[in-house]
């Protein structure tokens, strides 16, 4: 089986934050170890990594079920719309999300801009 990602559940943004996740499935017994990548930013860069504005790095995943990966994205400015997508890859093979999640977040309120 190859390795595959799908979204998970998105929380909304407030105060400049957001959670994300996605679960990895990885091969059978023996396959390398998958990392996980988070790309995002306010454009969609698709499925070229170097397209997107920021990437972390999660780690290796060194289990071969399903793992749920949740990351907290931070710094998001008021107002203005994300984008974001799950990668992962080892020596055998690679794997987007297959779409690109968004995230809307709230512009500030006229009692915040006026003090």
């Amino acid at each position: 089986m190859p390795l595959s990602l799908r979204h998970g559940h998105s929380t909304p943004p407030t105060s400049g934050a957001a959670q994300v996740s996605a679960t990895l499935t990885q091969g059978v017994h023996g396959d390398d170890r998958a990392s996980v990548w988070l790309f995002w930013g306010r454009q969609d860069g698709g499925t070229n990594r170097s397209s997107w504005e920021h990437a972390q790095l999660f780690g290796l995943n060194t289990g071969f079920n399903p793992a749920t990966f949740t990351s907290t994205l931070t710094n998001l400015t008021s107002g203005a719309s994300c984008r974001y997508r799950f990668y992962t890859s080892n020596t055998c093979s690679e794997a987007w999300a297959p779409a690109t999640g968004h995230l809307a977040t709230p512009a500030p309120s006229a009692a915040t801009e006026a003090s």
